[in-house]
C-alpha cells in the first residue's frame, strides 16, 4: 500500500485512534518500527557498525532509537547512549532500556565533550518526536548544537530533533531521516531539508484513512528488482512517464529517460514538457491540465532517444 502524507497531529491522532490505549499494541509497533529503521540504516552504512551512538529522548521516539541500535547490533558492537532526561523509569521507554542495558553505556554528562573525539558508525536521534512543539528547550537546544560536532553516519528517527508542525528548525542535522507510519509533511518543507538529508519512510502497519497526497515504500519498489522473465519484451514490462518543467532547461527530463531506458533495457516512454508552469514554485497545475495528461491528450510527447530531443512546448 501507499502511505499518506500527513502533519504531525494528523499521524498522531490517527496513530492513537488505532492503539486506543493498548499498551501492547502500541509495543508491537515500536518493535516494528525499531526493526525498519534499523534495515534502512545498516542499508545506508553498508557495513557492520561497531560503535553506535544514541541521542535518547523521554518519549517513545527514545525508546525506537534504542531498539533501532539494538536492533543494529552485532557481537562486537558498543552502544552509547545519551538521554536527555535521564534513564527511564516507567512506560515503554523503561522496557525498551532494559532490552538495551546490557549493550549499553550511559554516557554521563561530564563526558560528553569527549564523544567529539570519537568515530561512531551510526548516531541515532531520539530526541523529539512527532509530538514536539516548539520552540526548543534550553537543555534539547544545547544537545542538538552539540550533536553538530559528533563524527558519524546520523540518523533521524521519524523526525530530526527541532522539526515539526509549527518548526522547521534549528534542528539535528540528520544524514538519512526515516519516517514511521507515513511521511510527516514538515519533512518537505524546503526550510528544512537541511536538516532532514536523505528520505526514507517506514510501514508499521498502521490503518490510514484515504488521503489526497501519498508517498510509495521501498517494499513497493522491490518488485522492481526481481529478474524479469527470460521470454519477454519491453510491451509486457509497463510504462515510463516522465513529466519535465522546463522549456530552456531540458537537460534532467533527457537524463531521466537515458536512465530509465539504460536500466529496463527496453524502455517505452513518454515526455510531458509542461513548459507554462516551470516559474510557479512547484504549484499544482490546474485540474484540467491534470486530466490533460492523465489522458495524454492535446500535450505534445514523443519517444525518441535523448539526442534526438528538441524543445518542445505542450502549451499554446
Amino acid at each position: 500500500m501507499h502511505l499518506p502524507v500527513l502533519t504531525c497531529a494528523e499521524a498522531a491522532a490517527e496513530e492513537a485512534r488505532f492503539i486506543q490505549g493498548r499498551t501492547n499494541v502500541s509495543w508491537q509497533l515500536m518493535q516494528r518500527a525499531a526493526q525498519g529503521i534499523a534495515q534502512e540504516a545498516l542499508t545506508f552504512l553498508n557495513r557492520r557498525p561497531h560503535k553506535i551512538l544514541v541521542l535518547a529522548g523521554k518519549g517513545k521516539n527514545g525508546a525506537d532509537a534504542l531498539l533501532a541500535a539494538k536492533n543494529c547490533c552485532h557481537n562486537s558492537t558498543s552502544i552509547e547512549v545519551i538521554f536527555s532526561d535521564g534513564i527511564p523509569r516507567n512506560g515503554l521507554p523503561y522496557k525498551a532500556w532494559k532490552l538495551c542495558q546490557k549493550k549499553a553505556t550511559v554516557v554521563p554528562q561530564n563526558r560528553l565533550t569527549s564523544l567529539k573525539k570519537e568515530k561512531f558508525c551510526l548516531i541515532f536521534d531520539g530526541l523529539l518526536g512527532q509530538g514536539f512543539q516548539a520552540p526548543l528547550s534550553d537543555k534539547i537546544a544545547r544537545l542538538v548544537e552539540f550533536s553538530h560536532s559528533l563524527k558519524g553516519l546520523r540518523i533521524a528517527v521519524d523526525l530530526p530533533s527541532g522539526i515539526g508542525d509549527d518548526s522547521t528548525g534549528p534542528a539535528f542535522r540528520a544524514d538519512l531521516t526515516i519516517s514511521i507510519g507515513c511521511l510527516k509533511r514538515p519533512l518537505l518543507s524546503p526550510l528544512a531539508q537541511r536538516f532532514v538529508g536523505r528520505l526514507r519512510v517506514i510501514d508499521i502497519g498502521l490503518p490510514f484513512p484515504e488521503s489526497n497526497e501519498s508517498c510509495t515504500t521501498a517494499t513497493l519498489l522491490s518488485v522492481l528488482n526481481q529478474p524479469r522473465p527470460a521470454r519477454t519484451d519491453k510491451r509486457l514490462q509497463g510504462k515510463l512517464l516522465i513529466i519535465g518543467g522546463s522549456e530552456n532547461l531540458s537537460g534532467a527530463v533527457m537524463m531521466n529517460e537515458y536512465s530509465g531506458g539504460t536500466s529496463s533495457g527496453n524502455c517505452f516512454s513518454h515526455h510531458l514538457f509542461a513548459t507554462k508552469y516551470q516559474s510557479q514554485g512547484g504549484r499544482s497545475l490546474p485540474r484540467g491540465h491534470v486530466a490533460r495528461i492523465r489522458n495524454l491528450e492535446g500535450w505534445q510527447y514523443c519517444r525518441k532517444k535523448p539526442s534526438a530531443y528538441k524543445k518542445t512546448s505542450a502549451t499554446k
